[in-house]
């Protein structure tokens, strides 16, 4: 049994495949496994990069929302030329770009939403593709 979980190595059943580390001896004694297996894939090359977005979407999200709250205040600053940035009402009662600036935010806010949990979907479903269909880990007769 080789533990490099980033590197697939020919085993003693004729097999190559992924080195264990510690959780996936855990979970396999969790999931009721005859044998030691793999459990879980440890994210590789972009994958870390989705990983690490996925991780810290939240505080992503609200520097986000802080871009925006400032482009929307922007808007009404008369700092800009009159036709961005006047005549656009004030921060309670928007007109003009102001409610558009609005609307095409909620809808980007959605976008990102949506397109953020269908990448948390299915990178976790890839993640935890090796447990499908076992025990769960923590949850005693719960399935993934």
């Amino acid at each position: 049994v080789h533990t490099n979980p980033y590197e697939r190595k020919k085993m003693p059943n004729g097999k190559w495949e992924l080195g264990l580390n510690f959780d996936d001896i855990n979970e396999s004694g969790i999931q009721c496994r005859e044998g030691v297996a793999k459990t879980y894939k440890e994210p590789a090359s972009i994958m870390v990069v989705i990983d690490f977005l996925l991780c810290y979407r939240v505080p992503i999200m609200i520097k986000v929302y802080c871009l925006a709250l400032s482009g929307y205040i922007y808007l009404g600053s008369h700092m800009g030329n009159d036709i961005t940035t006047a005549h656009n009402g004030s921060l309670f009662q928007p007109k003009w770009l102001r409610i558009n600036y609005i609307q095409y935010v909620a809808l980007m806010d959605a976008a990102l939403w949506a397109l953020t949990e269908l990448t948390l979907v299915v990178y976790m479903t890839w993640q935890r593709w090796p447990s499908l269909g076992k025990l769960s880990p923590g949850i005693p007769g719960i399935r993934w």
